[in-house]
C-alpha cells in the first residue's frame, strides 16, 4: 500500500511541474519565454519638391525655409523613412538632396512579466536585462549615425532653399518626374511597405519646350500646395491645400482638415 502512495505522488509531483511549465508560457530549449515583437514602426518616403521661379511668387506659391520641413524630418527620425527635397527650375536637373533613417531597433521583450513559474520569470528576467544593455548600445549607434546625417542634410537644404526665385521659365513637368523616380524605388530595404507621399509647392505652370508625360507612382498621395492652379498636373489628381504647415500635418498624421463649409452642413444636418 505504502508502494502506491509513493508511486502516486511521483505521478502528482510530475503533473505540477508540466503545469507549472504550461502557465509560465512556451519556452526555448534554455527556458526562455518566446515573444514575437511586433512593428510599432511605420515608415515614410516624402519627396518634396519647391518652386524656384518667377512666376511662383506671382502666383502665392508659399516661400519655404528649412525650419518648415522640419515636423516631416522628426517623424522620419522616430519612426525611420526617408526624406528627398527638389527644385523646380528652368532647367529642373538638380540632384534630389535625401536623408534617410532606418526603423529604429526594436526594444526587446520581458516575458518574465507574463510568466507564473518564479524559476523560468528569474531567469527570462535576467535574459532580458542582458537583451536591453544590448539593445540600448545599438540604439545609440543608431541615434549617432542619423545625428551625423541629419546636420548635414539641413545644411545642404538650408543653401537649397535660400536659392532666389528668379528663373525665367519654368520644368515643372522633368522636376516631377526625378521626384517620381525616387518613390518608384523599391522597398524591399525597408523590410515592408512604406507609406509615399509627394509635396509639390508649385503653380503648375510648365512653360519649357520639353514635355514629358507625367504618370503618378503607385500608392503614392500626391499634394499640390497652394492648389490654386493644377497646370500639368492634372494627371497626378493631387489633394489641394492652402498651406504647407497643412499639407504636412496630413503627411504625418494621414488626417485632412474639413473645410469650414463641410462643418457648417454637418451642422445644418
Amino acid at each position: 500500500m505504502m508502494y502506491i502512495t509513493n508511486a502516486l505522488k511521483v505521478m502528482l509531483a510530475v503533473f505540477l511541474i508540466v503545469g507549472l511549465l504550461f502557465l509560465g508560457g512556451c519556452s526555448s530549449e534554455e527556458g526562455q519565454v518566446v515573444q514575437v515583437a511586433r512593428s510599432q514602426y511605420i515608415p515614410i518616403r516624402v519627396v518634396a519638391i519647391f518652386d524656384k521661379t518667377g512666376s511662383a511668387a506671382e502666383h502665392g506659391v508659399p516661400i519655404v525655409d528649412s525650419i518648415s520641413l522640419a515636423p516631416i524630418v522628426e517623424y522620419v527620425l522616430k519612426n525611420g523613412g526617408e526624406v528627398a527635397i527638389g527644385t523646380i527650375e528652368s532647367v529642373s536637373e538638380r540632384p534630389l538632396l535625401r536623408l534617410r533613417v532606418d526603423v529604429p531597433p526594436y526594444p526587446p521583450a520581458d516575458g518574465s512579466q507574463s510568466s507564473q513559474n518564479v524559476f523560468l520569470a528569474a531567469k527570462e528576467k535576467k535574459a532580458y536585462e542582458k537583451r536591453f544593455t544590448s539593445y540600448q548600445s545599438l540604439l545609440k549607434r543608431w541615434k549617432d549615425k542619423n545625428q551625423l546625417a541629419m546636420r548635414g542634410f539641413w545644411q545642404s537644404v538650408r543653401e537649397l532653399l535660400a536659392m532666389p526665385a528668379k528663373e525665367s521659365s519654368t520644368d515643372v513637368r522633368n522636376a516631377v518626374l526625378r521626384g517620381n523616380a525616387f518613390l518608384s524605388e523599391s522597398d524591399a530595404s525597408w523590410n515592408g511597405p512604406t507609406r509615399k507621399f509627394a509635396i509639390l509647392c508649385t503653380d503648375g505652370e510648365h512653360n519649357v519646350k520639353s514635355q514629358p508625360t507625367i504618370v503618378p507612382v503607385a500608392s503614392t498621395v500626391y499634394i499640390l500646395v497652394p492648389g490654386i492652379r493644377v497646370g500639368c498636373l492634372t494627371s497626378l489628381n493631387p489633394i489641394k491645400f492652402e498651406s504647407l504647415p497643412s499639407a504636412i500635418r496630413y503627411v504625418i498624421t494621414g488626417k485632412k482638415p474639413v473645410p469650414s463649409t463641410a462643418l457648417l452642413t454637418q451642422k445644418g444636418d
